[in-house]
This record gives C-alpha cells, sequence and structure tokens, in this order.
C-alpha cells in the first residue's frame, strides 16, 4: 500500500491544489485511487477553478498508456 500527496499552488489565480494517491493491489491486481480538491485563497472567489479535475487527470495521462486505464 501506497499513499502519496502532491500540491499545487497557482500564483496568478492564489488556488491550491491537492492530489492524494493510494495504490495497492492483491493477486496479481493493482489498484490505483486518485482523488483530488482545490480551492481558491480570495475573500470573495473561495472556489474551485476545476484544478483539481485537471490534476487527477496527470494521474490518468500517465497511467493509460502502462495499460492501466
Amino acid at each position: 500500500l501506497y499513499v502519496m500527496v502532491f500540491e499545487k499552488y497557482y500564483w496568478r489565480a492564489s488556488n491550491r491544489a491537492s492530489l492524494t494517491v493510494v495504490v495497492s493491489g492483491d493477486d496479481g491486481n493493482v489498484y490505483v485511487d486518485a482523488i483530488g480538491s482545490g480551492g481558491g485563497q480570495g475573500p470573495i472567489f473561495k472556489m474551485s477553478w476545476g484544478a483539481e479535475k485537471s490534476f487527477v487527470g496527470t494521474v490518468e495521462q500517465i497511467l493509460q498508456p502502462l495499460g492501466f486505464c
């Protein structure tokens, strides 16, 4: 079982995105779970602009050529 946490900060929009990836397996099978989250820091716009979906998409782009998706 492996748990990895990544974070990105977007300076221009003062947003951050977090990505948690859990890799586990049994009987020769590998399972990968990717959970993205994010949000803004401004006084008015404390909402996500979709950065977390893009961050999770990075994991899909890495695993797809390997035949995991």
